[in-house]
């Protein structure tokens, strides 16, 4: 909800953010880490890592690694992303 909301944001200043997201908290608020995840990168055009990965400069998750860095042993709750290009080519 808090990045519907934030749309404007998204879409224009597109800021460089930490996000906290868990399973746990998703099923709280009827979510999908799928949504998530689509929204920020198919939407938006962001970029999502793992903290490690991103200090590392390795390559950004795909969507089964986002879900499964979630996945009890957790590899992260915290997660970065990072504006790539704007979607539909413009900078």
């Amino acid at each position: 909800e808090v990045f519907q909301g934030a749309t404007r944001i998204l879409g224009g200043d597109r800021p460089l953010m930490l996000f906290e997201c868990t399973r746990s908290g998703l099923q709280a608020f009827n979510g999908r880490a799928e949504e998530i995840f689509s929204l920020l990168t198919q939407r938006f055009g962001y970029d999502i890592y793992l903290m490690k990965n991103w200090l590392a400069r390795g390559a950004p998750l795909d969507l089964p690694a986002f879900e499964k860095a979630m996945v009890y042993p957790f590899e992260a709750f915290n997660f970065v992303a990072v504006p790539g290009p704007k979607p539909g080519g413009r900078s």
